[in-house]
């Protein structure tokens, strides 16, 4: 959750001072999040700022040069810092260093800076601004995957998060200015509760039968300064059948909380983030507990798990990790071209993470992937950039192979609680298909090659139809044995089942299937990867020979062709076409 309220005057007043010494032209409400900080922190590089102006006024450019640094060490990540930096060393004939510099600028803001302006001419030539120029260009390039879930017709209502009923197969989506979770099915949008909640709702997370929610107290909730619920925040626990308040927690000996994000823990508990108090609380016997804080946290967003990993989103310094078997914290490491600042929504994706920014130029949502180790990032690649249904997106949920998220959230058109929409711009939520080339984790280093990771395509809860469209079973398929098999687990709409055992054979360089259903019918199958589908067969059997295909779809479905052949494989006629979507819940 994007917390804008919480921002000292004095860092205010220090982009104002920018705005008039500097003429800093690309001053954006986006800016005031990454400012988030302690009122001596935010004195000491506005002084610092202040000394840079008017050795700039004065020409002493290795005065400039020297306040700046002092300033970018304290705000590292912040854009504003770097570009001034950037102009020092250029004013100083470093041109290397006024490169590099931007490059850092363009990575978090590709819209909001001027590349072109006076003191940059000595750069103009160079092969490196250049390379600059095009780099820009290629960051302002829409990257355009998802589809429009839905729309919400409401042009007044500020969402938050989206999570998924899968009681009534509706969409709940919270609310920050009317304070409550509203219900949305077939076109209608009713509110969950039949009474508005004191605070805002921020998080949301299902968790069977129960839906778990935060809610926190600020001004776009409608709360002035008198109000006794401003920046207290509470957990929320409801029935997601009956639609009732069960019960709610908050910190105990807490006078001040933001609660933002509320996520699920591999054991099932429930994890709580603070941007006020940069801290995790977890529910342990019907108490929110402290579990992590650092110290070098800023502004805490978004959590999630891989195993015995937290990661915590600092949406002014970055990603940070903490190890829950070591109990370590550490700020993971990144790429010279990835910007990690201005993260809201973190969600854990196979073996990495999902992130959608908004505290960056433009709003983006990365695949993450890290080393072995989680200390630093290996890859990453945008799956979704400057989506012209962007208005700053803030969180979502997985549904398997894809994220439902929030794509235009009203925060810029927030004030004090009201919406002020003059252009009817209503809120929506898009679908955005996730990269599923990305392999399951597995242990075992002899069942890790590609040739054993070549069928993961089909792991999965799916629901299977034919070509009519008709629904006809489920089918579960896990790994087993730590990755070196897989087990299938089918169940028609009628009384038949089956279960089959997939593996890659190290000495044959054959894939083999052994199914067995209910009914006693068997088959062994043996086969490969080979033209972006699995394919494997029987042996001559009675005269026949079955063939059965599974082919990766596009939009991450598969389609499974069984045939078989009565004359040794001259041709083949269709026993059965299936269609694996994979399952809402």
């Amino acid at each position: 959750m994007t917390i804008k309220k919480y921002i000292h005057e004095s860092t205010f007043e220090l982009l104002k001072n920018l705005n008039k010494t500097f003429d800093y032209r690309h001053y954006t409400f986006a800016l005031y999040f990454c400012f988030y900080t302690t009122v001596s922190q935010a004195q000491s590089y506005q002084t610092y700022f202040q000394d840079a102006s008017k050795s700039y006024q004065e020409a002493q450019y290795e005065d400039m040069l020297v306040s700046v640094k002092k300033a970018q060490m304290l705000r590292p990540h912040h854009q504003t810092l770097n570009y001034y930096l950037a102009m020092a060393y250029v004013l100083n004939d470093s041109i290397d260093s006024a490169n590099y510099w931007l490059r850092k600028v363009v990575s978090t803001d590709a819209q909001n800076y001027d590349l072109a302006r006076d003191d940059f001419q000595p750069l103009k030539s160079t092969k490196a601004y250049q390379d600059l120029m095009a780099y820009q260009t290629e960051m302002m390039k829409p990257v355009i995957n998802s589809d429009t879930a839905f729309v919400i017709p409401d042009e007044e209502l500020h969402i938050e998060d989206v999570a998924f009923n899968p009681y009534d197969k509706s969409y709940l989506l919270s609310s920050i200015n009317k304070r409550n979770i509203y219900s949305f099915k077939e076109g209608e949008l009713k509110p969950l509760f039949e009474k508005s909640f004191p605070v805002a709702i921020t998080g949301m997370v299902v968790q069977d039968a129960i839906l778990w929610f935060t809610g926190a107290g600020f001004s776009q909730a409608g709360l002035d300064e008198n109000d006794p619920n401003l920046e207290t925040s509470k957990l929320y626990k409801s029935d997601l059948k009956t639609g009732i308040v069960l019960d709610s927690f908050s910190v105990e000996d807490s006078k001040t909380n933001v609660f933002g994000d509320v996520i699920l823990s591999g054991s099932g508990t429930v994890l709580v983030s603070d941007s006020k108090t940069n801290k995790v609380y977890r529910l342990e016997g019907g108490k929110l507990k402290e579990w992590i804080s650092s110290d070098e946290i800023l502004s805490l967003q978004g959590i999630a798990q891989i195993d015995e990993k937290l990661f915590l989103a600092d949406y002014v310094q970055g990603l940070f990790v903490y190890d829950i078997e070591q109990n370590s914290f550490h700020k993971i490491e990144s790429l010279p071209d990835l910007a990690l600042k201005g993260i809201d929504g973190l969600y854990a994706y196979r073996n990495g993470l999902i992130s959608i920014q908004n505290g960056v130029s433009p709003h983006r949502i990365s695949y993450l992937e890290f080393d072995d180790e989680y200390t630093k990032i290996k890859s990453f690649k945008y799956l979704e950039k400057n989506h012209p249904a962007m208005g700053e997106p803030t969180l979502g949920y997985l549904q398997n192979d894809s994220l439902v998220y929030i794509a235009t959230s009203f925060w810029g058109l927030n004030e004090n609680g009201k919406v002020i929409n003059e252009k009817g711009i209503k809120p929506v939520i898009l679908r955005l298909p996730l990269p599923n080339s990305s392999k399951p984790k597995v242990e075992n280093q002899y069942c890790n090659s590609e040739n054993h990771r070549a069928f993961d395509f089909w792991l999965g809860n799916w629901e299977v139809y034919n070509k009519k469209g008709d629904h006809i079973g489920t089918n579960n398929i896990h790994l087993i044995q730590n990755g070196c098999g897989i087990q299938e687990n089918w169940t028609s709409n009628g009384r038949g089942a089956g279960t089959s055992y997939n593996f890659y054979d190290v000495k044959t360089e054959k894939w083999y299937q052994s199914w067995i259903s209910n009914s006693g019918n068997a088959l062994l199958l043996k086969g490969g990867f080979t033209d972006g589908q699995m394919q494997m067969q029987s042996e001559i059997v009675n005269g026949k020979i079955d063939r059965i295909k599974w082919i990766h779809q596009e939009d991450g479905s598969v389609h499974q062709i069984w045939e078989i052949s009565t004359d040794d494989g001259k041709t083949w006629k269709e026993a059965f076409w299936g269609k694996y979507v994979r399952s809402e819940e």
